[in-house]
């Protein structure tokens, strides 16, 4: 299971150990929202900094940022496919 949260981490969960397996520093802020391409080899991330972020889950880095041009409020909705 993947998520964000309120410090602006993204996070990687054992649903059948029910600890954290992996954890990236992502955002300036909280992050809002996190869609994950199949295989979780990729993830698309948002959040309160205004921006989106593209990452590479087997090197663990980013990949790409982008800042949302004239949006003010955070980035909360997101999908990938």
């Amino acid at each position: 299971m993947r998520g964000g949260g309120e410090a602006g981490a993204l996070g990687l969960w054992s649903l059948t150990e029910g600890q954290l397996i992996q954890e990236w520093a992502a955002h300036q802020g909280p992050v809002r929202c996190m869609d994950a391409g199949r295989g979780l080899t990729w993830a698309l991330s948002g959040g309160d900094d205004r921006t989106l972020r593209l990452w590479d889950l087997i090197s663990d880095e980013t990949q790409s940022v982008m800042e949302v041009q004239g949006h003010v409020m955070p980035v909360q909705c997101i999908g990938a496919s």
